[in-house]
C-alpha cells in the first residue's frame, strides 16, 4: 500500500509537472487562464469571462462568458458581478434572468456601488424584477447622489422638482441639479430660479396659488421626461 501511494504521488506530481510545462511553453495567456479556471482559480474564472465576453484571444461566445461569471462569483470574484447582472437583465447566454440581476445589483449596492444603486432605482421606477415603488427608486438614487454618482446627483434634483419619490422641493433641486455639473441639469436649475423669481414678489395669496401650479406642471414635466429616460436601455455596467 505505501508503495502504491508513493507511485500515486509520484505520478500526480509529474502530471503537474508536465501541464506547467506545457503550460508555460506552449499555452496563449487565454489558454492559461482556462486552465486555471478549470483547476479552481476564481480570478481565472474571471479574467476568462471577460475574455469570452470581449472576444480578446479568443472568439466572443456569450454562453461561456454567462458562464464563467457565474462560476467566478460563485467563487468568490466580484469583479464581474455588475456584468453578470447585466447578462442576466438582458437575457444575453441565456434566458433573461431579472431576479438574478436584482440579487446582485442589491449585493453590489449595498456594498456602495453606485452603478448598481442606479440599476436598482431604475428597477424600483419600472417595476422591473421588483415591485414598482417610485419612494423606493428615489432613495437609491439619493444613496447614489450622497456617494458621488454625478449622474444620480442630476436626477435627485429633476425628482426632487416634480416631488416623484420625494416631497416636492425647488431649493433641493437646485442644490443637486447645480452640484451635478451637468450643463441640462444647471439649465434646469436656472429654469427654477427664474420661475420663482416673479411668484415671490406676488401678494402671498396669489404666491400661493402660482406656487401651485409651477408644482403641478413641474411634476408633468418631470414625469414624462423621466419616462423617456427610463425607457431607453440602460448602459452595460464597467466591471
Amino acid at each position: 500500500m505505501k508503495s502504491l501511494l508513493l507511485f500515486l504521488s509520484s505520478f500526480i506530481i509529474g502530471v503537474g509537472t508536465a501541464v506547467a510545462v506545457y503550460v508555460a511553453i506552449f499555452a496563449s495567456p487565454i489558454e492559461t487562464e482556462l486552465l486555471r479556471a478549470h483547476m479552481g482559480n476564481a480570478g481565472s474564472a474571471y479574467r476568462a469571462a471577460l475574455a469570452y465576453e470581449t472576444g480578446q484571444g479568443i472568439e466572443q461566445d456569450f454562453t461561456q462568458a454567462r458562464h464563467w461569471y457565474e462560476v467566478a462569483l460563485a467563487r468568490g470574484a466580484r469583479g464581474g458581478a455588475m456584468a453578470l447582472a447585466s447578462i442576466y437583465a438582458r437575457g444575453i447566454g441565456g434566458p433573461e434572468n431579472m431576479a438574478g440581476a436584482i440579487s446582485i445589483y442589491k449585493m453590489e449596492a449595498e456594498a456602495g456601488n453606485t452603478q448598481a444603486q442606479m440599476q436598482l432605482a431604475r428597477a424600483a421606477f419600472l417595476g422591473n424584477g421588483m415591485e414598482k415603488n417610485e419612494t423606493e427608486g428615489a432613495a437609491w438614487v439619493k444613496k447614489a447622489a450622497e456617494a458621488g454618482s454625478t449622474e444620480a446627483m442630476g436626477l435627485l434634483g429633476s425628482l426632487y422638482y416634480g416631488g416623484i419619490g420625494v416631497p416636492q422641493n425647488f431649493d433641493a433641486a437646485q442644490k443637486w441639479l447645480m452640484k451635478s455639473g451637468d450643463k441640462k441639469a444647471a439649465t434646469l436649475a436656472e429654469g427654477i430660479a427664474a420661475t420663482m423669481e416673479p411668484i415671490a414678489a406676488l401678494p402671498p395669496e396669489m404666491a400661493a396659488q402660482a406656487k401651485q401650479d409651477a408644482f403641478a406642471t413641474a411634476k408633468t414635466t418631470i414625469r414624462q421626461m423621466l419616462a423617456t429616460s427610463l425607457a431607453k436601455a440602460p448602459p452595460k455596467p464597467q466591471n
